[in-house]
């Protein structure tokens, strides 16, 4: 069956035969789209082509698009997807509404070559599926987190898949714009100009764009590669007392982490080492206080350690030299 929007029948041999419905997502292999008007069971389905017509919910209605859903959606609300849906709009879907997004297991994907989702609420939140962008055409990313000349969106995930298409990033934040990673895979990797904070998950790659002072804490998550562009080191990105794990469990030394280098990050465990100097030469702290109220924190001289001790107690990391 050709699809006669796309073929050149003139020059083609082609047969003529008696039509048979051959639809996929509501499409014919014709190229007719079905309307599903009057066929739509209680279900929310198409009754004539079988597609899932009302294919997100929220405050007990169920809406044929996410635009639909989030117009009707009231702040905090939780919009639901209710099967896999393919989406062929030409400009992201922006999210300005602070609710939350639940994927519901299944895969929300675009071919077209921008983004499929942009964030631009204050407190927005994906959980529990996929985002995936099928574009073959260029290098385009699932999901982006501000857009330019607007900040303070903010993009919580959990238990997600973001992938870009080939050389696409999974996710992109803009600067001025913040993401909050605590699960999640992201083929294509991260990119960002940003704030993120990732506590846990997997992503091919993070890369720091060339702006300065990029606001990146790790304190989990899993990296094939992490590129910094910005001339930060990599001490920098890790959360206090924590540090880098090759994939046989070793730790990394700071003075040896590379871009080329896979690592886990976890919680510093402060090898008896003396390359650091006077430092821990793997999160590269002094020295760690334990406050009477048992809250902790990290110091890089041990004067800065003790100042802060108060009637706490001051661990060494590493020597503290004469």
């Amino acid at each position: 069956i050709l699809n006669v929007s796309h073929v050149d029948i003139s020059n083609r041999a082609v047969k003529v035969v008696e039509h048979t419905d051959q639809y996929h997502n509501g499409k014919c292999a014709c190229g007719r789209v079905c309307d599903h008007a009057g066929k739509v069971d209680a279900d929310g389905y198409c009754t004539f082509c079988k597609a899932l017509v009302e294919v997100f919910e929220t405050g007990g209605k169920r809406y044929t698009s996410l635009e639909n859903a989030l117009d009707a959606a009231q702040a905090d609300d939780t919009i639901t997807l209710r099967g896999p849906l393919a989406i062929e709009n030409a400009e992201p879907i922006e999210i300005s509404k602070n609710i939350i997004l639940n994927l519901n297991g299944f895969t929300l994907s675009k071919s077209h070559e921008k983004a499929l989702l942009r964030i631009l609420g204050s407190n927005v939140v994906i959980t529990n599926g996929k985002v995936q962008s099928t574009c073959t055409s260029k290098p385009a990313n699932a999901v982006e987190v501000g857009k330019f000349g607007h900040t303070g969106a903010k993009l919580t995930l959990d238990n997600v898949t973001l992938e870009g298409s080939t050389n696409g990033s999974g996710l992109s934040i803009l600067t001025g714009n913040e993401a909050v990673v605590t699960s999640g895979t992201f083929p294509g990797g991260i990119y960002t100009e940003g704030t993120l904070t990732m506590s846990g998950g997997s992503a091919d790659r993070l890369e720091l764009g060339a702006l300065e002072g990029i606001p990146v804490t790790l304190s989990g998550g899993s990296f094939d590669s992490i590129k910094i562009k910005n001339g930060a080191d990599y001490q920098s990105l890790l959360a206090e007392g924590y540090a880098y794990q090759k994939q046989d469990g070793t730790l990394v030394r700071l003075s040896e982490m590379n871009e080329n280098t896979a690592v886990t990050v976890v919680k510093c465990s402060h090898p008896d080492d003396s390359s650091g100097g006077n430092v821990c030469p793997y999160c590269g702290y002094a020295a760690e206080v334990t406050k009477t109220d048992g809250s902790t924190s990290y110091h890089r001289t041990v004067d800065a350690a003790i100042a802060a001790a108060g009637d706490g107690t001051v661990k060494l990391l590493a020597d503290a030299g004469a």
